[in-house]
């Protein structure tokens, strides 16, 4: 698919709404719904989000919250989980999603798959609904994917994106963990709005 994020004309106008995100995520409003995933891209990218994505996104949240209305319990989503990124080859991030109970154990698994002693974990949010977030995840970064190949065994290596900044990409894992959590533990109570 060709995809195309527009930046903003003036990206350093964002800076202080990057300052606001941060604030929020640290101290998400009460009561209301932490900021949710495309809002999170637009401000820590300064970028719009292709309208093909961002009618993709907003299908994943409008199931994921069916879903949770219709089984009316977080059950429905299984065991919680972890979303997490490590700098991948050829200064990639991969960005997945793990039922472990400790995100250092895919990890260790990646390193052995990939045969590279360089990757390390960067960061991992728990999650209630984590392959929710990872899918949402995917398809934000789905312009910034890099399609390549484990030298080690010819597989195809997916869920790897070329990300300028890991402090913007974990500042979006962390909103789209939260607000997935929120509709995971909230969604049912009302209308979810992305």
């Amino acid at each position: 698919m060709d995809c195309v994020n527009v930046p903003y004309a003036d990206a350093s106008a964002f800076t202080h709404v990057r300052r606001a995100l941060a604030r929020e995520l640290a101290s998400p409003r009460s009561g209301g719904a932490p900021t949710d995933p495309i809002r999170a891209f637009h401000i820590v990218f300064a970028t719009r989000l292709d309208p093909h994505l961002d009618a993709t996104v907003r299908g994943i949240v409008a199931t994921a919250a069916a879903r949770r209305r219709r089984y009316n319990t977080a059950a429905a989503f299984g065991r919680g989980g972890y979303v997490y990124a490590f700098r991948g080859v050829r200064n990639t991030f991969k960005v997945g999603a793990t039922r472990r109970h400790d995100p250092a154990q895919r990890i260790a698994q990646w390193r052995s798959d990939l045969r590279d002693d360089t990757v390390t974990l960067l960061f991992a949010y728990p999650c209630r609904a984590p392959f929710v977030a990872e899918r949402i995840m995917h398809t934000l970064l789905e312009c910034e994917h890099v399609s390549m190949h484990n030298p080690h065994t010819g597989r195809h290596l997916n869920e790897f994106f070329r990300v300028g900044d890991a402090s913007a990409l974990r500042a979006l894992v962390h909103a789209t963990t939260r607000y997935i959590d929120w509709l995971v533990d909230a969604g049912s109570a009302g209308v979810v709005r992305v």
